[in-house]
């Protein structure tokens, strides 16, 4: 019985530590799909503001966009910035969208796994434990030699002062 719930643990966390591996993953990819997208982004924002001073802008007319008179410093349109269209700021945005939200689900994952992984393992030490004391109190020759001496005394020390705690109630009581 304790091998298979030793083995169900190790498995957990085989499968906590690989779903953990994941999230790391998927956050980098997030994270590299994100700067990707915000390079995009800003690419098209700047080719649409050259638009906008080469069609748009004429000296002592007001900017369509924030009103002034006078333009000392328009954007300049890049050639090679036109390749980018709304379309592809749009694919580009889902994307990172679509690699954000995996990254969430590896995370909400993660977290749960570890959490089951930790409760079964408290689940086993507790058993462990159980089963130590059980086989302590049946056999004590073989619990002091297979489990060694200070556990046992331990464990005696505890069972004494237990005792004489209830000792203690027990005179309380009849003193009454």
């Amino acid at each position: 019985m304790l091998e298979a719930m030793q083995g169900e643990m190790d498995s957990r966390r085989l499968q906590a530590e690989q779903t953990k591996k994941d999230y790391q993953e998927a956050s980098a990819a997030y994270e590299a799909g994100h700067e990707a997208y915000e390079a995009i982004r800003r690419t098209f924002l700047n080719y649409q503001a050259g638009i906008l001073a080469k069609e748009e802008l004429r000296p002592g007319k007001p900017c369509p966009v924030c009103g002034s008179l006078e333009h000392p410093a328009p954007c300049r349109l890049a050639e090679e910035n036109e390749e980018i269209s709304r379309d592809m700021l749009e694919k580009a945005e889902r994307e990172a969208g679509e690699l954000r939200a995996r990254q969430e689900k590896l995370a909400a994952r993660a977290h749960s796994e570890t959490a089951l992984f930790e409760e079964r393992k408290e689940k086993l030490e507790m058993r462990w434990e159980t089963f130590r004391e059980t086989f302590c109190m049946v056999f004590p020759e073989d619990g002091r030699r297979i489990f060694g001496e200070n556990i046992w005394r331990e464990k005696s020390s505890q069972q004494e002062s237990g005792q004489k705690e209830q000792d203690r109630k027990n005179q309380g009581k009849e003193e009454s």
